[in-house]
Formats: C-alpha cells, structure tokens, sequence
C-alpha cells in the first residue's frame, strides 16, 4: 500500500512538474519569437566622445547555450573586439536568461567562470512585450548600485517593431540605451549614451549588423535615428 501511495503522489508531482514547464516553454517560445537566440552575431559599434569621432570597434557576439537553470534558460554569451584580431580579444561574458520574468540578464561571468549576479536580475523585455510597458528597479552588482527605469516604444525598424529605452542611475554617471527588436528575427542593434560627471558625453550605436551570417537590413527612416539617443540629465 506505501508503494502505490508513494507511486500516486509522485505522479502528482510528475504531472503538476509537466504542466509546469510546459507552460514555462509555451511561454518562453512566444518570448523567443521576440528574441530568437541566435548563434552568432557580429557589428560594427560607432563611438563619439563630445564632437569627436573615435575608433570604431568591430564586436563578435558568441552566445553559448541553451543550459537550464530551474525555470530559466540560460545563454552565456561572449563578447569580443575584433577589430585588430580575427579571433578577438574577450570584452565580457554576460549571462542572459529566458524565464517566467521575460528576457534578461542574470549578471556577467568572471574569467573564474564564477557568475557575478545582479540583484535582481535585469529585465530587458518582460514575458509579453507590448508598447507603453513601464518597469523600473535598483541593481546592486558587487558594490555597485544603479537605479534603472526602461520604457517600449514603438520603433521603425521593422513593422510591428519595439524599443526597449532604459535609463540607469548610478554614483557619478548615467547611461541611456536604446535596443530594437523585431518579431521573428530578434536584436536588431542599439543606440546609447554615457554620460559621467561634466566630462563630454560619450555616444555609441551598432552599424552593420549581421546575425548568424545574414546581414540584418536597416530601414533608411531608422538610419535617421541611430546617432544615439537624447542626452540625460548630467548626474550632480
């Protein structure tokens, strides 16, 4: 009798653990509609400081995964300078999940391999994005904290798409980024702004984007937008 009791209630769990995840995955699939995760992705980033144009760096995205992490997938995801090395000099390991929450980022990876988590996680599209959707939260990562509030707006990079505008707030700076997405294809490149002190801002935005081997197109009215966007207000 202990046996099929003990058979019964692990059933149970066996079918509310099923429902569970496939509701999980049924969810993450409509994400990842917004987001696909791609295997690669390489760009060219722009980088003017105040009215001077700086070098500009040629970024590889290598995104390893998918892993599971309980109700979460997780990516890690590579980043590297190839402007002078073919293979890449490594910039950041930054972890990024799929999960009840929506699409975001766990934290970034050390060289140790060790995660390095932001508290909470960075929410960078919530489960179903839509227009007019508001979030804000404060991040503490190691002894940095940094108060961040994002808003989606519509953008004209492709039909239907968004833009995820986020404002984070830390001790002496502030740092405004701009990342479109579109349905079915995902990251379509991003525009933003740091600004530290009373030093000239610093403006940066993705050109030439290619994921996976396919350049991604950008609408002309879109290249319109991508010289970063409206300067915050200086941090006191």
């Amino acid at each position: 009798m202990k046996r099929i009791l003990a058979a019964a209630l692990l059933a149970s769990q066996l079918g509310a653990s099923c429902h569970h995840v496939q509701a999980g995955a049924q969810m993450q699939a409509a994400l990842q509609q917004v987001v696909p995760p791609p295997r690669e992705v390489r760009y060219t980033r722009v980088n003017i400081a105040g009215d001077v144009a700086l070098p500009e760096t040629q970024v590889r995205e290598v995104w390893n995964g998918p892993h599971m992490d309980g109700d979460l997938v997780t990516y890690d995801v590579r980043s590297f300078d190839t402007t002078h090395d073919i293979d890449g000099v490594l910039l950041s390991t930054d972890r990024h999940f799929f999960g009840p929450g929506g699409y975001g980022f766990l934290g970034s990876v050390d060289q140790a391999g060790v995660l390095q988590p932001y508290d909470p996680p960075q929410i960078v599209l919530p489960p179903n994005p839509k227009v007019g959707q508001t979030w804000s939260a404060e991040h503490h990562k190691g002894d940095i904290t940094s108060v961040r509030s994002c808003e989606i707006l519509a953008s004209d990079y492709c039909d239907a798409g968004i833009v995820v505008v986020c404002e984070s707030h830390r001790e002496g700076g502030v740092v405004v980024l701009r990342d479109h997405f579109c349905e079915g294809l995902g990251w379509g490149g991003f525009e933003a702004l740091v600004q530290t002190g009373r030093t000239p801002s610093v403006r940066m935005w993705s050109e030439d984007l290619v994921r996976d081997g396919r350049p991604v197109p950008v609408p002309e009215r879109a290249k319109q937008q991508e010289e970063a966007p409206e300067a915050p207000t200086p941090p006191q």
